[in-house]
């Protein structure tokens, strides 16, 4: 590629889910699963795909809202191989698994962060390590990015956010776990 070539390196990318969600609920074990249609975010690299190299390796819930998770917990969201195709949930009552299931149309997936290149896949990455077609200067060497990629879970029907993701980077690989349709907007 030309050294001219613009790229948009560093601006923010933001990845909306268009579909909808399916909803599986364990009412024994208090396990909610929310699966986005189809999958979310295949359009993007979320992780890094090196065992022993520094950038995130999984989303860590950040906060969740006690009217649509009562007391439960967010599992964290491992590293995949293409999109995110599950969110988990523990210890949700009945009421709340209810209560999501009657806003089920409502639920959207909202992903952000700073590109990092393009990955030889074609994906837009958003971190910096991996086989790049073309990369993006790096904010420093180990450094955290100060933007790291999040996941937001709202209910559009209000723009409640119900529960909100931090990428974790370290140097380990973590498990795997999980592509919809999105809407892609680059803003500067």
């Amino acid at each position: 590629m030309p050294e001219d070539d613009s790229l948009p390196c560093g601006d923010k990318l933001k990845c909306q889910s268009t579909g909808g969600i399916t909803l599986e609920y364990d009412e024994l074990q208090m396990i909610l699963k929310i699966h986005p249609a189809g999958g979310f975010g295949d359009l993007v690299s979320l992780f890094k795909r090196c065992e022993q190299c520094y950038g995130p390796s999984s989303l860590k819930s950040s906060w969740l809202s006690e009217k649509y998770f009562g007391k439960g917990e967010a599992v964290i969201i491992p590293k995949t191989e293409t999109s995110i195709r599950l969110v988990v949930f523990n210890n949700i009552s009945k009421k709340q698994a209810f209560f999501i299931r009657t806003i089920e149309k409502d639920v959207t997936f909202v992903l952000e962060g700073k590109i990092g290149g393009l990955l030889l896949d074609g994906k837009i990455a958003l971190h910096h390590v991996g086989d790049f077609l073309k990369s993006c200067p790096k904010v420093g060497q180990n450094q955290e990015d100060s933007s790291p990629v999040s996941l937001t879970i709202i209910n559009s029907q209000n723009e409640e956010v119900m529960a909100k993701y931090l990428a974790v980077c370290d140097i380990l690989e973590s498990q795997s776990v999980t592509g919809e349709k999105a809407n892609l907007s680059v803003e500067k």
